[in-house]
């Protein structure tokens, strides 16, 4: 949602706010149709490598202001990955 707060999760999270997230709040901050990609980093979470790929959602019906945002995060060693 706007603030930050998880709507959906593939997967069973241990962070249901990432409304203090750099993935988050850099996204909320973009135009319609931009994509903000994040640095690979660790995530202690998942114990994986990951770069998160984020992008506002909006809802032109109510307002030009993004309503909330998808955030991906990328397993970097299956991306990089030649076999899978």
């Amino acid at each position: 949602d706007k603030q930050g707060m998880n709507i959906a999760v593939s997967d069973m999270t241990s962070d249901f706010y990432q409304g203090d997230e750099i993935k988050f709040t850099a996204s909320m901050k973009l135009n319609s149709g931009d994509v903000y990609i994040d640095n690979m980093a660790y995530d202690a979470s998942t114990r994986l490598f990951q770069v998160n790929v984020s992008f506002p959602v909006f809802d032109s019906s109510v307002s030009s202001q993004p309503i909330g945002a998808v955030i991906l995060g990328i397993d970097a060693e299956k991306a990089l990955s030649l076999t899978q």
